[in-house]
């Protein structure tokens, strides 16, 4: 299935074995992910739309759709010294400066899945 991806995480500067670290994947499953050989479950999905700070919808449009400041928030991010993008990364997606969630967190997030599937699926 095609995706953005690979396209989001050029835009921050992220090589797959960063992204995979802050989302707890093996990076082989990443690039299977991103390829598009295997459908990334929704709970990943949400996670790495909060990571990039971006709406779930961004990952799966067309690149022409995706709003301007997305990129340029990317590209800013980008510039960052890696000792400082991941943690700003780890923190969007977990609300802190560790690259790892706890399961409070995963639950909170699970949770919301629900209901962000059902306004997503209005857009498909």
């Amino acid at each position: 299935m095609k995706n953005n991806l690979k396209f989001f995480r050029d835009a921050a500067d992220l090589h797959m074995s960063d992204v995979s670290k802050l989302l707890n994947i093996r990076v082989d499953r990443y690039r299977q992910y991103e390829s598009g050989t295997m459908i990334m479950p929704d709970a990943l999905l949400i996670m790495v739309a909060k990571m990039y700070n971006i709406p779930i919808s961004f990952l799966f449009c067309n690149r022409d759709d995706i709003n301007g400041n997305s990129i340029e928030y990317l590209n800013d991010i980008s510039k960052l010294d890696h000792n400082r993008k991941i943690p700003m990364l780890a923190k969007n997606l977990a609300g802190t400066a560790s690259p790892k969630l706890t399961y409070c967190q995963i639950a909170k997030i699970i949770k919301g899945l629900e209901e962000t599937l059902s306004n997503l699926s209005m857009y498909l």
